[in-house]
């Protein structure tokens, strides 16, 4: 399994890094760690308009609250995006209070 999911985040761009070993030989390194890979996809899953309960018996949580943090993550997210957008249309078109 191990080997399996190795293969599919040497395909994702930018998730390996090479890094140099104990013994100096050059290795790939991952920059995700299960956990992260974890949080993603419940994040997305909640993005995605899946019931936040079966996302608790997904991630095995035993309280609500601890899923609904995975909620509030991807609502900050959305947030930032949105700024980011605001930001390009703003460099872009100019002034934002730009009267006609």
């Amino acid at each position: 399994m191990y080997r399996v999911i190795l293969a599919y985040l040497d395909c994702l761009p930018g998730a390996m890094k090479e890094t140099t070993g104990k013994d100096g030989k050059p290795q790939a390194r991952c920059i995700y760690t299960p956990h992260s890979l974890r949080a993603t996809t419940a994040t997305h899953l909640l993005d995605g308009t899946i019931d936040i309960r079966k996302v608790q018996d997904l991630l095995g949580h035993r309280y609500n609250h601890t899923t609904q943090i995975y909620a509030s993550a991807g609502a900050d997210l959305r947030q930032c995006r949105s700024f980011i957008g605001n930001l390009r249309r703003i460099a872009i078109l100019g002034s934002p209070l730009r009267l006609e």
